[in-house]
């Protein structure tokens, strides 16, 4: 409710109408976030120069904030301002180390308390604007970043923080225009921030991928090319398209691009990661199967390669290859959850008692370590369920899907539980739900046909 009320303290001071961007929050259409993520996967790019101004001589000033020490934090970074012209105003640079803490509340306040004694600080509106990106508040952020702007614009910007402050802003009005599906706009100001860059290769990238998002595909992946020549560190151009092109469920083209990464690396195991997880969300186990018998043995040795194997062989009813591939990867590294998280969802297929039991114990200790953890909570549950415990894998389910979005893995289920309960009918439409949500599960096939052969 608090942070409710702070912006709509920050709209009126921009004179927009709290019922317009109620609408505007409603009406925009967004693809999803991770598509549009830097390549610094969970950070703003253009907004975390939050302590590029520092050196030792701020050393003692952080050490005192992160300390809570802010007396000592006061009289050293106005010792540190007199010889480092270029930092912030010192609650600025308190609410970007909130900000990059996770104390997000703490920055809101401070921030809206120095807006109200320096209406006209651009730096608070772009530290305001970088907070709602972050909450995927995409009108919001636009319209305080466009302050922060026009501030720049009409001057007010202090001339020792435009070094610092302007090819960020206009990177961060970039993105927010990308997200927003505002290409014109984005694509004029990643150029202008690439001009103005002095290291732009990061920003090409960004601009080539914005290009795949609007369908310029070829031009895009062309542009992250050249990027690529600037530095090598930057995430594949043709595997961007794919992962792009298969979120957008145009699958021919991200076939397409999925080759073109493996041809141009074909020693690159995240590639071939990548894109067998593509074929298994797809419903074509067949050609993942074909695809990983065709592998050098030193890529099949991979961890995430084998987990992919096994996940194949399960999807294909193979569980004995299953098994093998996941008792290794367990037997190599016990505490690897995702191994033993699988290899419980084998063992309690089996007729053994022994192995069944197995299981159990696999999943339960997972659930231990992991309590917070979908896959831990649902394997249990699942485990449980197989082993007959019907009403234990139904509470499990059902607080679990309670507190996340859940994954078609939990959906298919949620589903069988149902089915179990007599519960048909909701049964079929969870079912529905899981199949037509993207992401792999072992029974996909399996649910795919049952739809379509029981009434």
């Amino acid at each position: 409710m608090t942070n409710t009320i702070l912006r709509k303290t920050r709209l009126a001071r921009l004179g927009i109408p709290i019922c317009t961007l109620a609408f505007c929050l409603l009406s925009i259409g967004t693809l999803p976030a991770d598509i549009m993520m830097s390549p610094q996967a969970g950070k703003i790019v253009a907004g975390t120069t939050l302590f590029a101004d520092a050196n030792e001589k701020l050393r003692p000033a952080k050490e005192a904030l992160q300390a809570g020490n802010m007396q000592l934090f006061v009289s050293s970074y106005e010792a540190a301002a007199k010889d480092i012209p270029e930092l912030p105003a010192i609650e600025i640079f308190i609410a970007k180390h909130q900000i990059e803490g996770g104390r997000i509340g703490d920055a809101i306040n401070g921030l809206d308390r120095f807006l109200a004694k320096n209406p006209d600080n651009p730096e608070g509106y772009f530290a305001l604007g970088e907070i709602a990106l972050r909450s995927n508040r995409l009108t919001e952020a636009a319209m305080l970043l466009d302050r922060a702007q026009q501030l720049c614009d009409d001057g007010k910007l202090p001339e020792n923080r435009n070094t610092n402050v302007l090819v960020g802003l206009i990177a961060v009005r970039a993105e927010v225009a990308e997200r927003r599906q505002l290409w014109d706009d984005a694509d004029s100001l990643y150029k202008r921030v690439i001009e103005a860059s002095a290291d732009s290769s990061e920003f090409t990238w960004r601009r080539g991928r914005m290009l795949v998002l609007k369908s310029e595909v070829e031009q895009g992946v062309f542009v992250m090319s050249q990027a690529l020549t600037k530095n090598s560190k930057l995430p594949s151009p043709e595997l961007t398209a794919a992962l792009i092109l298969a979120e957008k469920r145009e699958a021919a083209a991200a076939e397409k691009w999925f080759h073109a990464a493996i041809k141009s690396e074909r020693a690159d195991w995240h590639r071939w990661s990548e894109y067998l997880k593509w074929l298994l969300s797809n419903e074509r186990p067949a050609d993942a199967r074909k695809a990983i018998d065709r592998l050098e043995p030193e890529l099949r040795k991979e961890r995430a390669i084998m987990l992919l194997d096994g996940v194949t062989a399960r999807c294909l009813d193979d569980l004995e290859t299953a098994e093998t591939v996941f008792s290794s990867l367990h037997q190599s590294n016990p505490s690897d959850l995702e191994a033993a998280d699988q290899l419980a969802n084998v063992l309690v297929e089996s007729k053994d008692e022994a192995k069944r039991s197995r299981a159990l114990q696999l999943s339960e200790g997972n659930l231990r370590q992991a309590p917070n953890v979908e896959n831990a909570v649902a394997t249990a549950a699942w485990v449980h369920f197989k082993l007959g415990s019907v009403d234990v894998a139904d509470r499990m389910l059902a607080e679990l899907a309670s507190k996340i979005a859940i994954s078609p893995q939990t959906a298919y289920y949620i589903s069988e539980v149902m089915k179990s309960k007599g519960n048909v009918t909701d049964s079929r439409k969870i079912l529905q739900a899981a199949v037509n949500n993207p992401g792999i599960f072992a029974q996909r096939i399996k649910a795919v046909a049952s739809l379509i052969l029981e009434p």
